[in-house]
C-alpha cells in the first residue's frame, strides 16, 4: 500500500503478494504468507469492533517469539493502538517471566486498556486483572474462558478500511531494565516502523531469518524487515547453541542476530565443526563489546559472515562493523563506524565540550531511530535528550578514520592507584587468552573505600588455568596497573535482562 504511514498495511500487502510461501516456523509447525494475514487482519477487526484505536495501549503477554506475539504486535498497530510487551525487560535471553508487580508497573505507566494473551498465560493474567483497580479489557488466541475477547472469532469478511488506521504516534513501548534502577518504557514512533519496512520492502534478496532473541526487543525490526523482504522468520523461543546449529542446516537460514556470549556458545559446541553451516550470509550480534580474539575464531568458523552492530534500546543501531571489516584484525577491536543516518559526536562527561578524534568521552548521537523519549518520564528523557543529542553513557573514541572504540560505561569507570580504569580494556585482554570463554570485571570498594579491580572468568570446558596466568597475560598486554587485584574462576556467568554480565550481582559475592 503505497504511501501508508502504518508499517503492518505494508507487511500485509506483502503477504498477500506471496500466500503460499511460509511466513513463519515454529516449533515444527508452518504458518503461511496467507495465514498470517488472516490472523492478523481478524484479530484487528476483534479490537477494532471493542473500539480499540490510536488512543489505546494493548499489552502484550505471550510465550517469547511465538506467532502470537507477532499477530498481537501487529493487529494493535494495525488499528493504530501502541503496544508493550509485559513478560520480561530482556533484550537477549530468554529468562524468567517479569514478577508480577514488575508487570503491573508497567500496565499503570502506560496505562493499558487491553491486555493479549495465550492459553500459557491464562493465569498470570488473572492475577495481575485481579489486582487492578481498573483492569484492562482481556484478550486471547482461542476460547480461552468467559472472562477473555477471542481474537479469532470474527466471522466477518478478511477485509478492513485501511483509511482509519493512519497513526502518527507511539507504536511500541519497549521496558529495558538497564544497568540499574527501575525498568524505563522507551517510545518509539510508528514513523520509524514505516521507514523500516519500506526499506526493506526494496530488498532484491529475501532472507531465511532464525529469530532467538526476544521479539519484544530489537530484533522487532530484523523480523519485520525480513517479512517486509518476502522472507520467512524461524522462530524459536529461546537459545540453545545446539538447537540454532540444527536450525541452520534443517531450514537453510541465511540470516540471524546473536548476543555476544551466544557467539562464544557456538564456537565452542562440539557440534559446530560438523554442521553445514554455508547458507549463513548474515550473523548480527550485539549487547555488549566482543573479543577480537573471539571474532577471529568466528570469522575462521563462519566465513565472511559477522556484521558487528553496536546501539542501544534509547538509539537503536548507531555503529555497523561489516564482514569484510571484520577479516581486519585491527578493525575487530572496534564497533564500526556510524550508520548513514547517525551523526556521533565525543564529548566531555564534565563540560560536555566535543572532543577531538582519538580522545575519550561519552559518546552522544542523533539518528532518525532515536526514542521519542521514556514513556511518562519527562525529567529522565530532558536528562538523556539534550538539544536534539542522545546522550548514551557509553564511553569511547572515534580515530582518524571515524572507527568507534568502546571502553566502557560512565558508571562503571574504576578508579583505582591514581588512575581511571575501564574495565572493557581488561575484559578484553582476559578474552585473549585461548582458555576463557566469558570475562567481566568491575570494581569492588574495600573497607577503607578504596576501590580495587575485580573479575569473574569463566574458563573453556576441559581447560586448566590459574589466575596467575591471566595476571600475567593482563600486564603484558595492557599494564600492572590493570592487573586484577582478585580473579575469581566460575562455571557459569550470571546474566542481566539485557545480556550482559551481571556486575552488580557480581560485586555482591565481596
Amino acid at each position: 500500500m503505497q504511501g501508508n504511514t502504518n508499517y503492518v498495511a505494508a507487511l500485509l500487502d506483502m503477504l498477500a503478494a506471496g500466500p503460499d510461501r511460509p511466513a513463519l516456523h515454529w516449533k515444527n509447525q508452518s504458518v503461511s504468507g496467507a495465514e498470517l494475514r488472516r490472523r492478523v487482519i481478524v484479530a484487528a477487526r476483534v479490537m477494532r469492533g471493542v473500539g480499540i484505536g490510536a488512543d489505546d495501549v494493548v499489552g502484550i503477554l505471550t510465550t517469547t517469539n511465538s506467532p502470537d506475539t507477532l499477530v498481537a504486535r501487529y493487529a494493535a498497530n494495525l488499528v493504530g493502538a501502541t503496544v508493550t510487551h509485559l513478560r520480561a525487560t530482556n533484550a537477549a535471553l530468554t529468562l524468567e517471566q517479569l514478577p508480577v508487580d514488575d508487570q503491573l508497573d508497567i500496565l499503570r505507566d502506560t496505562p493499558t486498556t487491553m491486555l493479549v494473551v495465550d492459553k500459557a498465560n491464562i493465569e498470570r493474567a488473572r492475577q495481575i486483572r485481579d489486582r487492578m483497580p481498573t483492569p484492562p479489557a482481556m484478550a486471547g488466541f482461542g476460547a480461552l474462558g468467559t472472562d477473555f475477547l477471542d481474537l479469532t472469532a470474527h466471522s466477518g469478511p478478511a477485509a478492513i478500511d485501511w483509511t482509519v488506521a493512519e497513526p502518527t504516534g507511539t507504536a511500541m513501548v519497549t521496558y529495558t531494565s538497564g544497568t540499574t534502577g527501575r525498568p524505563k518504557g522507551i517510545g518509539r514512533a510508528f514513523a520509524v516502523l514505516a521507514g523500516i519496512v519500506a526499506h526493506a520492502a526494496a530488498s532484491p534478496d529475501p532472507a531465511i531469518m532464525l529469530v532467538i532473541t526476544p521479539l519484544s526487543h530489537s530484533v522487532s525490526a530484523l523480523a519485520d524487515e525480513a517479512l517486509a523482504a518476502g522472507g520467512t522468520l524461524v522462530l524459536h523461543e529461546s537459545f540453545d547453541a545446539g538447537e540454532v546449529l540444527q536450525a541452520v542446516a534443517e531450514h537453510r537460514v541465511t540470516a540471524t542476530y546473536l548476543a555476544t556470549p551466544q557467539i562464544y556458545s557456538i564456537l565452542d559446541h562440539p557440534a559446530v565443526g560438523s554442521t553445514d553451516l554455508s547458507s549463513l550470509r548474515e550473523v548480527g550480534y550485539g549487547g555488549c563489546p566482543a573479543s577480537p580474539d573471539r571474532l577471529g575464531q568466528a570469522v575462521d568458523v563462519l566465513g565472511k559472515v559477522l556484521i558487528q552492530t553496536y546501539g542501544t534500546t534509547e538509539s537503536a543501531a548507531i555503529t555497523v562493523l561489516t564482514p569484510d571489516e571484520h577479516l581486519d584484525t585491527e578493525l575487530r577491536g572496534t564497533v564500526g563506524r556510524p550508520l548513514p543516518f547517525v551523526q556521533i559526536e565525543v564529548r566531555d562527561p564534565e563540560t560536555h565540550s566535543q572532543l577531538p578524534a582519538g580522545e575519550v568521552g561519552e559518546i552522544c548521537v542523533k539518528s532518525m531511530l532515536m526514542m521519542d523519549g521514556y514513556w511518562g518520564d519527562a525529567e529522565q528523557t530532558d536528562r538523556t535528550l539534550r538539544d536534539g543529542w542522545l546522550h548514551t553513557g557509553d564511553l569511547g573514541r572515534v580515530d582518524d578514520r571515524g572507527y568507534v572504540y568502546l571502553v566502557g560505561r560512565m558508571a562503571e569507570v574504576i578508579k583505582t592507584g591514581g588512575i581511571k580504569v575501564h574495565p572493557t580494556e581488561i575484559e578484553n585482554a582476559l578474552l585473549a587468552h585461548s582458555d576463557v570463554a566469558q570475562a567481566a570485571v568491575f570494581g569492588v570498594t574495600d573497607g577503607d573505600n578504596v576501590e580495587h579491580v575485580y573479575a569473574a572468568v569463566v574458563p573453556r570446558p576441559g581447560v586448566n588455568t590459574s589466575p596467575e596466568q591471566l595476571c600475567t597475560l593482563v600486564s603484558a598486554i595492557l599494564t600492572p596497573a590493570h592487573v586484577p587485584a582478585h580473579i575469581e574462576l566460575l562455571e557459569s556467568m550470571p546474566m542481566t535482562d539485557s545480556g550482559k554480565p551481571d556486575k552488580a550481582k557480581l560485586k555482591s559475592l565481596w
